[in-house]
């Protein structure tokens, strides 16, 4: 066991730094881009993909915004999507020359293929004891909740 770590971090900064080493560990390091291979996309791509089943159909420009990219970037990622028949550009029912953005239905299919996978947890989680993880998820389920926007734990979305 490693040994104890002095800090002079307030508790939820050094809660934070442990889920930001644990998800950055050599062991979860590549995780989300082998996982967008997987379903045949690049992690960009794939993070647009998650980004629409959970904010739904969006503008284009609105797209790029959630993504903090700019609107070259957005249209490489989302001809990825539709190439691979995850998502599709509609015109907007108010403003002909804005596209919105859709997920498909094999793009539904495809998130949830990812987030299986991604929602295996690493070695260092199931090594903690029952009760362990049973705390753990309560507290992350209760830091979701007070997330802005609020939001659901993996598998209750």
């Amino acid at each position: 066991m490693p040994a104890a770590v002095t800090t002079n971090l307030s508790p939820a900064h050094m809660a934070w730094s442990c889920v930001a080493a644990l998800f950055m560990s050599p062991q979860n390091h590549g995780r989300f881009a082998e996982t967008a291979a997987d379903i045949g996309l690049n992690p960009g791509a794939m993070k647009a993909l998650m980004t629409l089943h959970t904010m739904g159909e969006l503008p284009m420009g609105a797209l790029g915004s959630e993504l903090h990219c700019d609107a070259s970037m957005v249209t490489q990622m989302v001809d990825a999507l539709e190439a691979k028949g995850y998502a599709e550009r509609v015109a907007s029912p108010t403003d002909r020359r804005v596209k919105l953005v859709r997920i498909t239905k094999p793009g539904v299919r495809a998130r949830d293929r990812a987030l299986d996978r991604l929602s295996v947890p690493p070695a260092a989680i199931t090594a903690l004891s029952e009760r362990d993880q049973e705390s753990l998820a309560r507290i992350l389920t209760k830091a979701l909740a007070l997330a802005d926007p609020p939001m659901a734990p993996p598998g209750n979305s």
